[in-house]
């Protein structure tokens, strides 16, 4: 390749319509994700989170992830957007869209009878989640509408879309019945319903979606995959 192939190519892909307030966003949101996750009950318990003992431990595993696997994935995105704005916008849309999933959970979730300190933190990130989602995936949209089909990929998809959904099986089986949730959630059983909404609502009709994208070539299916 040229040196006037490789300035060209640079060109091209600095000049893509990504906003240059996406570097410094996907950084603040990588150090606010790791800050909730200090502030709760993983690290100075400094939130309080109304719900039983099995959320509670789905919760510190959740902080767990984001402040040791997320936060930085974050601010690496916000490094790489300073070169590569379009490959980072494309990166960010899984990332994105996990906060904002995880954060309709943490607001809506627990039963809180006041309003938490954490609020306008937790709030702030969800909005920034969707937010940054949707400008990721209008870069992606600026892509070639067509690239190499992925069956491997496509078979990944739809087998997280099938696997997802097994942990809710008792509970999808018992409405039929009318069948009392398990005493493991009987003493604040707001957000368990909320994560199968999410789960089962978004995430596997979003997974099924992927898996067809990329059963066909669609390239904004390849940066969504890594949001499954």
């Amino acid at each position: 390749m040229t040196s006037s192939s490789v300035s060209a190519s640079s060109t091209s892909e600095s000049s893509q319509p990504v906003n240059g307030l996406l570097g410094p966003s996907l950084i603040v949101v990588g150090l606010s994700l790791a800050i909730n996750s200090v502030l709760g009950p993983l690290g100075f318990d400094g939130i309080d989170y109304p719900v039983t003992d099995f959320m509670m431990n789905q919760t510190i595993g959740l902080d767990a992830a984001n402040l040791l696997v997320m936060a930085p994935v974050f601010v690496g995105l916000g490094l790489l957007a300073r070169s590569r704005p379009m490959l980072a916008a494309a990166l960010a849309l899984g990332p994105t869209g996990y906060v904002a999933y995880r954060f309709v959970q943490d607001v809506g979730g627990p039963d809180h009878l006041s309003y938490p300190p954490v609020l306008l933190l937790q709030l702030g990130l969800f909005m920034a989640g969707w937010l940054l989602a949707a400008g990721a995936w209008l870069g992606v949209r600026s892509w070639p509408a067509q690239v190499e089909p992925s069956g491997v990929r496509a078979v990944v998809a739809l087998a997280l879309a099938a696997f997802v959904p097994l942990r809710y099986v008792p509970g999808l089986l018992g409405s039929f019945s009318n069948t009392a949730v398990g005493p493991e959630l009987a003493g604040g059983p707001a957000m368990y319903w909320l994560i199968l909404l999410m789960d089962v609502g978004v995430f596997v009709p979003l997974a099924l979606m992927v898996a067809r994208g990329l059963r066909l070539g669609r390239s904004w299916a390849e940066p969504a995959f890594s949001g499954c």
